[in-house]
């Protein structure tokens, strides 16, 4: 029987001619992509681990549903979203589903938005890919638990198919964070894949961006411009990090990002080169709704891969790191420098007098950058409130193996003080508004490289969020992106009455030169100004 006669190789041969196809189907200068911010639905539902990850593929095809009509070309879907992470570590491997092999495309898809065939039912997330690609002409990547049923093995895994419903890519997550039941691929492996519009993709998930690897190699070798990265990162008060670190992820790698997101206080949107193009506003985790932003993203075609081969260098730590100096004048200060934060910051509690205005200045000397921040604060008339000027230095993620695997953000910041007694620490997910009696203006913020940092280091501001009137949204860029070695920037940044529910967070990125950092280019350090209620 002729090739062209037998149904799987007719269908290789088809994935074989959309593959010529999309390789040449680059045109234009730009793409549109879907970020997805979804936390799994019905996880407590007394309901079968089979029936939990339907309801919430449903609910991805109204994601699809949404993304297409805005006429975008990719969606990105986060870690772990139809639920196989939430469980314990035991069940985990309950959740996990074998993958057919690159190439393999679902013929029949007829209802396959709602119900799943009994021939397909033990790969759920395959047959449903790719027919909701084939059905909105969409490419798709999705997270979900592998089970390698050749080996036995169960991986956290990323698949990507293209608009025609082929998979084109299988990839395992590199990096595994206390997971005892999954498996860690014994070596990275740097897995792409060419879209239907013609863009090649790198992939990676959440914990692998702390690590040089796959993504060095994809940069470095393959000259890949353009990653998708489902991630389960989350931010707390008030260190709201997220979004900043995935800009400055693109900024140092001189790429495009497009994330998405398993919580709802960030992680999700696109980034070129640094720019936030688009991001899914902040949202407290309760009563969360589940998002889909849609971004234009130019296409990169003289990367210059900033820092695409930065693995030789160790980083040496400065012996000349300072403690933290605060000040305020005034304002009734306990004259007390507490520990704060985990004892991650050095604080000053204090009790400003009501109708009256004052300076309030922090500084923190750390490891990689000197910050420094002022601002003029007027309490409103009736003000009783107890407020706490800090600075310090905290890392995202712990050392190993002599090297920097870690983001480090140092912060300065006004917080209201929920519990004086208790160092006005903030364990809580952030609520969903904050109720001022401060009126902060005169904002200033200045960066300068230092200590372990090669002196043509660059400094980027990178502004967060602003949160007005009940309703988080991704604030518009109030300070120009700087590029030097040593910035400052000044705005005033509140209403102007001191009765608001308002927040802000500044960030700079210090994004450092390639032969100073071993593992993982991005630190931060920064100004955050809250008030809560």
């Amino acid at each position: 029987m002729p090739p062209s006669q037998v149904p799987w190789a007719r269908n290789y041969m088809y994935f074989l001619a959309c593959i010529c196809c999309c390789c040449c189907a680059s045109s234009g200068s730009s793409y549109f992509a879907a970020s997805v911010m979804h936390f799994p639905l019905n996880l407590t539902s007394n309901i079968s681990i089979a029936e939990k990850i339907r309801l919430n593929l449903a609910a991805y095809d109204q994601h699809v549903a949404n993304a297409a009509a805005q006429n975008a070309q990719i969606i990105v879907f986060p870690e772990s979203g139809t639920g196989y992470l939430a469980g314990g570590d035991s069940e985990i491997r309950s959740w996990c589903e074998p993958m057919p092999a690159p190439g393999w495309r679902a013929v029949d898809c007829s209802n396959a938005s709602t119900t799943t065939p009994p021939a397909f039912r033990h790969m759920q997330h395959a047959y449903w890919a790719s027919c909701a690609a084939q059905t909105y002409k969409i490419d798709i990547v999705l997270n979900f638990g592998y089970h390698q049923t050749t080996t036995n093995e169960y991986f956290n895994s990323d698949v990507a198919f293209n608009q025609y419903g082929f998979l084109l890519a299988i990839y395992l997550k590199s990096h595994i964070n206390a997971r005892p039941y999954l498996t860690q691929p014994a070596k990275p492996d740097p897995v792409t894949f060419v879209s239907s519009f013609g863009v090649q993709f790198g992939m990676f998930t959440c914990y692998d961006m702390w690590f040089h690897d796959p993504m060095d190699e994809e940069i470095r070798l393959l000259n890949v411009t353009d990653f998708v990265y489902p991630n389960g990162m989350g931010s707390m008060a008030p260190l709201m990090t997220i979004d900043q670190v995935h800009a400055g992820w693109s900024l140092t790698h001189d790429v495009n990002l497009v994330s998405a997101a398993l919580f709802p206080t960030g992680g999700a949107g696109a980034f070129h080169r640094g720019n936030a193009l688009g991001m899914n506003a902040y949202q407290p985790y309760v009563n969360a709704v589940y998002s889909v932003t849609v971004t234009e993203v130019p296409m990169i075609t003289n990367s210059d891969g900033r820092m695409k081969d930065h693995r030789s260098k160790k980083l040496a730590q400065p012996s000349n790191v300072k403690t933290p100096v605060l000040s305020e004048s005034q304002s009734s200060s306990s004259g007390s420098h507490a520990s704060c934060f985990g004892g991650m910051a050095s604080c000053d509690v204090f009790q400003p007098a009501p109708n009256s205005t004052f300076y309030l200045s922090a500084s923190f000397q750390g490891a990689f950058a000197l910050v420094s921040c002022t601002a003029t604060v007027t309490t409103a008339s009736n003000s009783s409130h107890v407020w706490m000027l800090a600075a310090g230095q905290v890392d995202m993620v712990p050392q190993s193996n002599g090297t920097l695997d870690a983001n480090e953000v140092a912060f300065c910041l006004i917080v209201h003080c929920d519990d004086p007694q208790a160092n006005c620490d903030l364990g809580a997910p952030v609520p969903a508004y904050w109720t001022s009696d401060l009126l902060v203006t005169n904002v200033a913020v200045e960066g300068e490289v230092s200590g372990g940092m090669n002196r043509s280091s660059k400094i980027t501001f990178f502004p967060m969020y602003a949160f007005l009137n009940t309703t988080a949204v991704s604030s518009d860029t109030p300070f120009p992106q700087v590029m030097a070695t040593t910035a400052s920037v000044t705005a005033g940044v509140s209403p102007a009455t001191s009765q608001t529910n308002d927040t802000v967070a500044y960030f700079l990125t210090i994004t450092p030169n390639d032969d100073v950092v071993t593992e993982n280019p991005v630190y931060s350090v920064g100004l955050y100004l809250t008030a809560k209620g």
